[in-house]
């Protein structure tokens, strides 16, 4: 049997990953009932396709996964009419339209109006795609392919600057300091930054980079998931949920890494975030100051692909 998982997302990276990470934990779970689910955004020609009633059955989901709101409006037009299609969406939906069959929603985001809707489901975090069985089947050949015998390696994942916070001089200097320490600990570090981070920035990890320090700026294959698979500890600039969540799935020590906060709304979200990892869950640790009290992670990849390969399973047997 053969069944199409459709992902409807905005062009970020981050929304997409939440979508994918979800659609190839469910895929691999079918796979192993002997079914193959194919995994593709949702396409111009889908959605051409869509408007001629005589060719819909053309493109026929089993599952469509949607994040934030773009993807939601996408999904619903997509969706208008269809039946017998399981529609999962990640982030707080258009409350005055009608529900998607499943919605996720972080614990940051979540309101008490929630705790009444059955098919809300609060989240830790966000979704990705980062599972920690295939870093460590990729540990070894990832070492190997970074040139690292047997010293501990330190990963830093830069962001950059965002509504909610600025990659400034300050934070800056922190780097350097964090980068410096790391060194003086006789660690190997790489440094992986990303298309937020500031020039200025790229530019100082750049001149960094040489003996026992190396850097990814952009340029050629990106490096971001051996990174992951070789860390044994990491460092994540705090502009970034997704990618500190992406993180936390190694398994490794995790610390955040400050920036300059910009008061506001957006800062605020992130602050409930940072609340939950760091003193309620406290597998997330602060440079330099606080360490993790633990390793149990939860994992909302798992939690969501769970609801929808339940949900696709008691659909094909009705």
């Amino acid at each position: 049997m053969k069944i199409r998982i459709l992902l409807c997302s905005t062009r970020l990276a981050g929304t997409y990953t939440q979508c994918k990470g979800v659609a190839q934990l469910v895929q691999q779970m079918l796979r192993a009932r002997g079914i193959t689910a194919s995994v593709s955004r949702l396409s111009w020609l889908d959605r051409q396709i869509n408007r001629l009633p005589f060719a819909r059955r053309l493109v026929k989901p089993a599952i469509v996964i949607s994040c934030a709101s773009l993807g939601e409006r996408k999904a619903r037009k997509f969706l208008k009419d269809r039946r017998n299609v399981i529609w999962a969406h990640i982030e707080t939906p258009d409350l005055s339209a009608s529900s998607p069959d499943y919605v996720y929603v972080e614990q940051r985001d979540w309101q008490p109006a929630f705790d009444a809707r059955k098919q809300f489901i609060k989240l830790h975090g966000v979704p990705h795609a980062v599972r920690r069985e295939d870093l460590a089947n990729r540990r070894a050949d990832a070492r190997l392919r970074l040139g690292v015998a047997e010293e501990p390696v330190a990963v830093f994942l830069l962001g950059g600057s965002n509504p909610a916070f600025n990659l400034d001089e300050g934070a800056a200097e922190s780097l350097l300091a964090a980068l410096s320490r790391c060194r003086s600990e006789g660690k190997r570090i790489f440094i992986s930054t990303s298309r937020r981070t500031e020039a200025s920035v790229v530019k100082l990890v750049s001149e960094r980079a040489g003996e026992g320090i190396s850097a990814y700026t952009g340029i050629g294959p990106n490096p971001y998931m051996d990174y992951l698979a070789a860390a044994d500890e990491l460092f994540v600039t705090e502009d970034s949920v997704t990618m500190c969540c992406e993180a936390l799935a190694t398994g490794k020590p995790v610390y955040l890494l400050w920036l300059a906060p910009i008061p506001g709304p957006r800062l605020d979200s992130f602050r409930r975030f940072q609340e939950h990892f760091i003193d309620r869950l406290g597998v997330l640790g602060v440079y330099p100051d606080k360490v993790r009290s633990s390793c149990d992670v939860p994992d909302d990849t798992k939690t969501i692909a769970d609801a929808l390969v339940a949900a696709y399973l008691g659909d094909e047997r009705s």
